[in-house]
């Protein structure tokens, strides 16, 4: 509940908040030695959520990494929260400027993630787009437009045209090929 309380405080930015939640939450659950692994995976994404929100990445990255470390020791290797996490580990690197780094974990949550969904999911697309911003943030544009490409492609597929998400990766796309 401590949790939901905090996620309720995170959509309204109120990250001191939901931190002091999620920090509860964690207290009790490393409290108990019959703990849920995955809640306490989740309690570790929570704050390294709130801190990411408060811009606070080293603290963010602490946090992620070590619900990235519970997470490899209780999932099978293909499991879709090991992509997530990466993919959040990528996002707070990425914020916080190491682009080099966030490539490497965004590369490592996309290769994760090819495993676990299908080709056409909508997560995969997302995750696309996102791996070909930081593509283009490093200034690898044929990287970032074949990414962006991969992106629209499964978009094409599984949103209607005119849905926000398929123009983005439209316009997206359209501004790497102007920049070539």
């Amino acid at each position: 509940i401590l949790n939901q309380l905090a996620m309720a405080h995170e959509n309204r930015q109120e990250f001191d908040v939901a931190l002091s939640h999620h920090t509860r939450a964690l207290e009790l659950q490393r409290k108990d030695p019959d703990a849920d692994k995955r809640a306490i995976v989740s309690s570790l994404l929570g704050i390294s959520n709130g801190y990411c929100g408060q811009e606070n990445y080293s603290k963010a990255l602490k946090y992620a990494k070590e619900a990235l470390a519970i997470n490899e020791s209780i999932v099978p290797p293909s499991d879709v929260n090991l992509a997530m996490n990466e993919a959040i580990i990528a996002t707070i690197l990425h914020r916080s400027g190491d682009a080099k780094k966030a490539l490497k974990h965004a590369r490592r949550a996309l290769a994760l993630l090819e495993k676990s969904v299908p080709s056409d999911s909508p997560n995969l697309a997302a995750l696309l787009n996102n791996v070909a911003m930081m593509q283009l943030g490093a200034g690898l544009f044929s990287e970032a437009r074949e990414s962006f490409d991969r992106a629209l492609k499964i978009c094409a597929k599984t949103l209607p045209e005119g849905h926000p998400k398929r123009v983005t990766m439209e316009q997206n796309l359209q501004r790497i090929i102007e920049m070539e």
